[in-house]
């Protein structure tokens, strides 16, 4: 276990020197959430309120405009059904904890003793989390939307190394044990001697990853995202009241109390390992870039190809696959899967620039053809039937500019039964 005895004292990091946390971004709790779209494994359900969870577990869902009195209108969607409801926060500019399920907590403030860090948060308030749980901590030093993704993209994936680390706002990556932090400094014990850090110049603060514990076993779950940037990979959710009992998959056996937000403050829900398999959690078979001139692209499995956070029309998703034109991605199908669907778009990160073609080929057979699709429009749904077959490829041919900012995007590329 990790023990912060070895910092001399234990430490506690105010938001009031270092973060200032926009409340009114919260927004008022109200009798009901904002309406978006659901999509389940065998419907879409457009512009509907989240009521909550049913004593079975099932999600309860309302059609815009309708009225909580009227049964016949409610629909239900068992978990392991859902695809997605609403979309991922926008996160603030103030503090992240990361733990080792990858769920990230946006905290007002963060301190600890010798078993445990202490958060604050503006919706659920005080909650203990057992320091073994904690992957680190992201900063506001850390910059922008998209290098603070890419800084909490780290600590979540991070299963290596024997050493504390902290990354600065220049870049710099400093190894040791990490030895105190007070309201300005973070002081480590290096190779080369004592380090001090200014808590202004950090980025993130990476605890050893081999005092961790293991991230818990793939299996059902479900993200839920909170209006105070907060993303929790739940294991379980019950209905509390008004308020929800979200239990994070890291603390899932742990004799850390419930997370309790308001269901008003519930902005996204999406399952993971239902009756959805996406193919961002897949290895895939094969993959051909044909470059343009001579830059050599990559692909990206829930992020884009330079490593942001998916996002089109202004909106995110977790889920996803990236590509550049001209490649061609290729994934297996296992043999209950029937069809495939995703929402087409280019990526945010371009500006409203790039133009691309997809297509889909199930083994050797062209299954869909899309027009032309250009940065800044909406995300467009596709379905294609893959029945009988055993390999899926998904390609990506330039169109009006060469293949000027062809930042193509899968979004919850998926396949179904």
């Amino acid at each position: 276990m990790r023990s912060v005895g070895r910092f001399g004292a234990c430490w506690t990091i105010l938001a009031a020197a270092i973060v200032v946390v926009n409340v009114a971004a919260v927004g008022a709790q109200t009798s009901r959430v904002t309406a978006a779209a659901a999509v389940a494994v065998d419907r879409k359900l457009d512009e509907v309120d989240w009521l909550g969870v049913d004593p079975q577990g099932r999600f309860e869902f309302l059609p815009k405009g309708a009225t909580p009195d009227a049964p016949a209108v409610t629909e239900f969607v068992a978990p392991a059904d859902l695809v997605s409801w609403g979309a991922p926060p926008i996160p603030g500019k103030g503090v992240f904890v990361v733990l080792v399920d990858g769920t990230v907590v946006a905290v007002e403030t963060v301190g600890a003793d010798a078993e445990n860090l202490q958060v604050t948060t503006v919706i659920v308030g005080p909650r203990e989390i057992p320091l073994p749980l904690v992957r680190g901590v992201v900063f506001p030093g850390a910059g922008t939307t998209a290098k603070r993704d890419r800084l909490v993209r780290r600590l979540a994936s991070t299963n290596h190394g024997d050493r504390d680390l902290v990354l600065t706002v220049g870049d710099d990556e400093i190894a040791g044990t990490i030895k105190s932090i007070d309201f300005q400094n973070v002081t480590l014990d290096t190779a080369l001697g004592i380090v001090v850090v200014e808590l202004t110049k950090t980025a993130a603060i990476v605890f050893n990853p081999a005092i961790a514990a293991q991230a818990p076993s793939a299996g059902v779950c479900t993200l839920v995202g909170t209006r105070d940037g907060s993303i929790y990979n739940c294991s379980a959710i019950k209905p509390n009241g008004d308020l929800l009992k979200l239990t994070p998959s890291a603390l899932d056996g742990a004799s850390a109390p419930a997370w309790e937000p308001a269901r008003t403050d519930v902005v996204y829900l999406q399952t993971i390992g239902g009756k959805v398999t996406y193919l961002s959690d897949l290895t895939p078979s094969g993959f051909k870039h044909v470059p343009y001139l001579e830059r050599q692209w990559s692909y990206g499995l829930d992020r884009t190809i330079c490593g942001a956070t998916l996002t089109a029309d202004g909106k995110r998703f977790r889920k996803g696959v990236s590509m550049h034109s001209t490649s061609r991605l290729t994934f297996p199908i296992a043999p209950d899967k029937k069809r495939f669907a995703a929402e087409i778009a280019i990526d945010d990160e371009t500006e409203r620039r790039g133009s691309v073609t997809f297509r889909v080929f199930v083994d050797a057979e062209e299954r869909f053809r899309s027009e032309i699709v250009r940065g800044g429009e909406k995300p467009r749904p596709i379905a294609v039937d893959v029945a009988g077959g055993s390999q899926l490829s998904l390609v990506v041919d330039f169109a009006d500019f060469a293949d000027e900012q062809d930042h193509a995007d899968w979004l919850n590329a998926r396949l179904m039964p």
